[in-house]
């Protein structure tokens, strides 16, 4: 930790810009060992996120163990969401957990403007959660996606450096 410390310090990047994640897919042997380098991590200003959440079984668990800044929600879940009403229900139940405890929540695999605005309608219904956008590399840009307006009621963001 050190290092990266170091190495923020050095080119200037502030910690609150740097995001630590654990993939939720990863098996972790010694949660002991991974709760400290969490703590470490929030104590120096980072962030901390949950990768493919809800594809393994320890999700709740890393949830209520650690103190986690983002949730990204599986993108299998995203991806066929509105073609299978299962996957649906996973999200919107992933999305209002993360609301309730304050986490932030990524949608990964959002490929195209249907997908998009399906996350968006989301973040309105579920009223003041915020869902940012982790944008595939094969898309062009955020414009090519036609990112819908923002609402009071919800938001939905890309991130500063899409594609």
């Amino acid at each position: 930790m050190a290092r990266v410390s170091q190495l923020a310090q050095e080119f200037d990047i502030k910690p609150s810009r740097i995001v630590f994640e654990i993939t939720e897919r990863e098996t972790v042997s010694n949660l002991s060992l991974l709760e400290k380098f969490v703590l470490d991590v929030k104590l120096q200003g980072f962030s901390f996120a949950i990768d493919d959440f809800g594809s393994g079984y320890s999700s709740f668990q890393y949830i209520k163990r650690f103190p986690v800044d983002y949730i990204k929600i599986e993108g299998e879940f995203i991806r066929n969401m509105l073609q299978d009403e299962v996957y649906m229900a996973f999200v919107k139940s992933i999305v209002t957990l993360a609301k309730e405890l304050k986490i932030k929540t990524i949608a990964e695999f959002v490929e195209d403007a249907e997908i998009l605005a399906a996350v968006s309608a989301l973040a309105s219904i579920m009223r003041r959660a915020t869902i940012s956008v982790a944008l595939r590399q094969r898309c062009r840009s955020p414009a090519a996606l036609r990112q819908p307006a923002g609402n009071a009621a919800g938001t939905i963001r890309f991130p500063e450096e899409a594609c």
